[in-house]
């Protein structure tokens, strides 16, 4: 499965981690499913787990995802999304992401430390790891 994420309602954020093979097809029905769910708001932060991927994604894919990201998530800017990876291949492709999505007054930042970008969302300090195999506790999955 190539994507699980967790809703945290107290928190109003969005979780999700994230394992390869990342398929096109696998981008579209997060954003379908997820993305344009009335529980997620303006307000709603997403804080997004690609420290698994290994940047194996053609830039042409990346491109296709952030114009795709840009229709399927109905939110007006502002909200925050954090992205934390683990190569820099993928923290390049995450910019790409991140030039190419660019909507005006959108936040979004790409991160190598899960704390760091867990205090830029506003999360709680202290929480730990939300992606932690002994604390994660997906929702619901991928396709």
């Amino acid at each position: 499965m190539p994507f699980q994420y967790r809703y945290d309602a107290s928190l109003n954020c969005l979780f999700s981690l994230w394992n390869p093979p990342v398929t096109l097809l696998d981008l579209a029905v997060f954003g379908e499913s997820l993305l344009g769910s009335d529980d997620l708001d303006d307000r709603t932060c997403r804080l997004n787990d690609l420290r698994a991927l290994t940047g194996a994604q053609p830039t042409s894919d990346v491109r296709a995802l952030a114009e795709g990201m840009a229709r399927w998530d109905r939110r007006l800017p502002p909200y925050r999304a954090a992205h934390v990876v683990g190569s820099d291949l993928v923290f390049g492709l995450t910019r790409l992401f991140q030039t190419v999505r660019g909507e005006p007054g959108e936040k979004m930042a790409v991160f190598r430390d899960v704390a760091e970008a867990q205090a830029w969302l506003g999360l709680p300090a202290g929480m730990g790891d939300p992606f932690a195999r002994d604390l994660w506790r997906p929702d619901g999955g991928g396709p």
